[in-house]
């Protein structure tokens, strides 16, 4: 099992795919639009054969990449945006990035 992680923004996503260690495995950004979304779901296939998704607040800016996954029958969670803060707080990976905010 395979864990995606995703940071929404406005013009891209990044995502990203590690291990259940949390090792980062792959990245990669997307266009925030249907021809992106579904670039990073056969990205995401293709690496990872068994997933599961999160999704930093899916209300806003990714909320028709979350709908895009859920209509593929993908497993996707929604990660609210305090719990990346506060992995950020105490991670190693110093500073704001779309990679780690995705982790």
């Amino acid at each position: 099992m395979l864990y995606i992680g995703v940071d929404p923004d406005k013009s891209k996503h990044t995502v990203v795919i590690c291990d259940s260690s949390a090792k980062l495995l792959f990245s990669q950004s997307f266009k925030a639009e249907l021809n992106g979304y579904h670039q990073a779901y056969q990205w995401v296939k293709e690496k990872a054969p068994e997933r599961i998704w999160g999704i930093e607040n899916p209300q806003a800016f990714a909320r028709n990449f979350a709908q895009y996954l859920i209509k593929q029958k993908e497993h996707v969670l929604s990660v609210p945006t305090y719990m990346t803060k506060k992995y950020r707080k105490r991670s190693l990976l110093k500073g704001k990035t779309d990679k780690n905010d995705a982790l």
